[in-house]
């Protein structure tokens, strides 16, 4: 309870919860450890569905609206593929292979879905099919989410290096890294109106 700090439910999904959840529609969607997504009724904890990715999901999901309307959720696992899902049945619109894990949420702009891969890849996809725009090469593994401020792309991968992807192009536009070597990051860049 948010006035009295109060647990109103809580709930066991058999396995390590990797990443935050995601609240939308009193619906509760989140991935375990174990590659089952669920989607938890948030009054009550009660499973409305499960997925199963087949392999780890480390990242939070995120959502769109489909052609009509419909919420749709996008979620990233270590099977490789980013999944597109039906909100109220958990049913498979699509999925869209890549070559290594997907440890990252994928971030939603201008219906599109922007997201980085372990292969070192930086995938724009077109909503709501899901078809392939762009996949740009990175040179190292990219583990968390891509910051996105209207056309421009900001994301830090594990050999320390900070990028910027213009969208207009899909291209990167500049590269900065970090003068010590050993750094990999973990997280997503920070943005404020004129830093980064």
């Amino acid at each position: 309870d948010l006035q009295k700090g109060q647990v109103i439910w809580q709930k066991s999904l058999q396995a390590p919860i990797l990443a935050s959840s995601l609240f939308i529609q009193d619906l509760v969607l989140v991935g375990n450890a174990k590659g089952v997504f669920y989607c938890l009724n948030a009054n009550d904890g009660n499973v409305v569905w499960e997925y199963h990715s087949g392999a780890k999901i480390q990242g939070s999901a995120n959502w769109f609206q489909g052609e009509k309307g419909q919420i749709q959720i996008l979620v990233g696992s270590y099977d490789n593929a980013m999944h597109c899902l039906d909100l109220h049945t958990g049913a498979l619109c699509w999925k869209y292979e890549t070559e290594n894990y997907i440890a990252g949420a994928p971030a939603i702009v201008q219906n599109l879905a922007i997201f980085g891969g372990c292969d070192s890849n930086l995938y724009i996809l077109q909503l709501p099919q899901g078809k392939l725009l762009s996949q740009i090469p990175t040179e190292s593994y990219i583990a968390n989410s891509p910051t996105v401020d209207q056309n421009q792309v900001y994301l830090a991968h594990f050999a320390n290096t900070v990028l910027n992807v213009d969208l207009t192009q899909f291209a990167i536009q500049w590269k900065y890294q970090t003068p010590k070597k050993s750094t990999s990051f973990f997280t997503s860049p920070a943005l404020s109106p004129d830093r980064l």
